[in-house]
């Protein structure tokens, strides 16, 4: 694994990581903050996201996993903003 951080380490949104993230996962945080309600910062928060890296190839395609928002489910979220549990 090339590269492996929380999210929110402590509570607090890492914006070093999450300028990590791809348009396509930032627009997917977006809209469920939308859908949801509430501000993107406490989606990722309550989500507790680890961004892992498995390539250094592209330093931009990080996969998240945690709990994903829209569900309550454990599951990623690839760079192309698709999700799996």
């Amino acid at each position: 694994m090339a590269y492996r951080a929380c999210l929110t380490p402590g509570g607090n949104l890492d914006a070093d990581v999450f300028d990590l993230l791809t348009d396509a996962q930032q627009a997917k945080l977006c809209r469920w903050s939308i859908q949801l309600g509430k501000p993107v910062g406490d989606l990722l928060v309550e989500a507790s996201f680890m961004v892992s890296q498995f390539s250094s190839a592209d330093d931009r395609l990080m996969t998240l996993e945690g709990v994903l928002p829209h569900c309550g489910m454990y599951g990623a979220m690839l760079p192309d903003g698709s999700c799996h549990t």
